[in-house]
């Protein structure tokens, strides 16, 4: 049991009241904590018990030496908690941090120290902690504040029980005495007095006073009528005002329903268009399915026609005839010209079919094709596409033709991995036109099915 000692602070008053109760605590701290490691920081909280219950319980705070946790909100509590008692037992846990970082159970928190506090037994420190550390001396000091000032448990085997809450000489006001309250006797003495004088006043008024007392209240109300009578036209005018304008605005209510009805009328035509136009650009997208799977078997036929054939993985030849994809030197310029005439006819073809414009515009004219370059110059250029023409101008002819056909590959989002690949990059195209054809017949197929 730990009673604290009258120890009062310099120029302290004692004052007789009853207000030390348990809902008179508004903060709580632990001061010079002692008995734990003082280079490790700690997790800390603290219960308020009466007798065996739990009626509060603190946040978790972290500190050193001192402990400092928040207000103690005690309008918060339950209504059947009795807080009229000046006796209760505060309980101190702790725990080490770096233990608290390996768990998080709140049952690893050991009591450091346990208070039975008499709220009438306290030793006033004052109404800032700051002004008065000499009397924060002590290891593991409980201090508490009641209202707006602190106060702090006693040492341990010293003072008892005292009946008075002491408080700063500045608080403290004195109370009348025998002089002034016999001043307040006489001053209530001639307030009676003085009273009596205006009654008697009153009652001796003459009768020619009361006659023009009326006089002037007749007067008035004459005036109050006549006030009166003038906001009642003015009324009456916004009456009339209010009664146009409501006619109004029920010309316009109904003006914005007949809108709001042709709206409808329109919004339920253009719904019926909108399903109309849905089954149109339905049937559309089924032509341009059918459109594109005859495009698709028109260039097969082409490709069957032309005879490409692989002879090996990087080099394929038309009509019988191999053609490289770089080097002309080793070949039969007749041939090369005969086959690239082939391909320039081929890829016209190929372009007609899928309505697909060229980059380049081509005119097959068999081994004497040419191709035109409207682009890169000023002016058109031919280029012829034989190997007996000169080397540039066959060289750039050649590009040509190869840029037309990787713009019909990635009109089909295919990938061109060499350009220089001419016959390759056909069978590419044909390839995947054909898996195309097969995989819109098998799920014709399925959906028949």
């Amino acid at each position: 049991l730990l009673m604290t000692t009258t120890l009062f602070a310099p120029e302290a008053h004692g004052l007789q009241t009853v207000q030390r109760r348990l809902r008179h605590v508004t903060g709580v701290q632990l001061r010079n904590i002692s008995g734990l490691p003082t280079s490790s920081c700690y997790l800390t909280y603290f219960t308020i018990r009466t007798s065996d219950n739990i009626v509060y319980r603190s946040d978790i705070v972290t500190c050193y030496q001192n402990a400092c946790w928040g207000v103690v909100n005690l309008p918060k509590w339950k209504d059947s908690l009795d807080s009229r008692g000046s006796c209760l037992i505060v309980e101190v846990f702790v725990k080490e941090v770096e233990e608290a970082k390996k768990t998080n159970n709140t049952n690893t928190f050991k009591v450091h120290k346990r208070y039975i506090v008499d709220l009438f037994a306290l030793t006033f420190i004052g109404s800032s902690l700051a002004k008065n550390t000499a009397l924060l001396r002590g290891s593991n000091r409980l201090v508490l504040s009641l209202r707006d000032c602190w106060y702090s448990t006693a040492q341990d085997g010293v003072g008892g029980a005292c009946r008075f809450l002491r408080v700063d000489s500045f608080l403290v006001k004195t109370m009348y005495s025998l002089t002034s309250l016999s001043r307040i006797v006489s001053v209530g003495a001639s307030t009676r007095q003085e009273h009596t004088h205006l009654d008697e006043n009153f009652t001796v008024k003459s009768h020619s006073e009361r006659l023009h007392e009326c006089e002037r209240v007749r007067s008035r109300v004459a005036q109050l009528r006549t006030k009166l009578s003038k906001l009642k036209r003015i009324n009456a005018v916004k009456a009339f005002k209010l009664s146009e304008t409501k006619h109004k605005r029920d010309t316009k209510d109904k003006d914005v329903s007949s809108k709001f009805e042709t709206l409808n009328n329109c919004i339920l035509k253009l719904n019926k268009l909108k399903e109309k136009h849905s089954t149109t650009n339905d049937n559309y997208k089924q032509l341009l399915h059918h459109v594109a799977i005859r495009q698709a078997a028109i260039v097969l036929e082409l490709y069957s026609i032309y005879s490409i054939k692989p002879i090996t993985s990087d080099l394929c030849s038309i009509m019988g005839i191999e053609v490289p994809n770089s080097s002309f030197n080793d070949y039969d310029d007749n041939e090369i010209a005969a086959a690239l005439g082939h391909i320039a006819h081929l890829v016209v073809m190929i372009s007609k079919y899928l309505r697909l414009p060229l980059r380049f515009p081509i005119s097959p004219y068999g081994s004497k094709s040419s191709i035109t370059d409207d682009i890169t110059g000023d002016k058109p250029q031919i280029l012829p596409l034989t190997p007996r023409s000169p080397k540039m101008q066959f060289e750039v002819g050649m590009h040509c033709l190869n840029s037309n056909i990787q713009q019909i590959l990635e009109h089909h989002g295919i990938g061109v991995d060499d350009l220089k690949a001419t016959l390759p990059n056909i069978r590419k195209l044909m390839l995947h036109l054909f898996e195309f054809t097969r995989r819109i017949g098998s799920d014709t197929a399925s959906s028949m099915a």
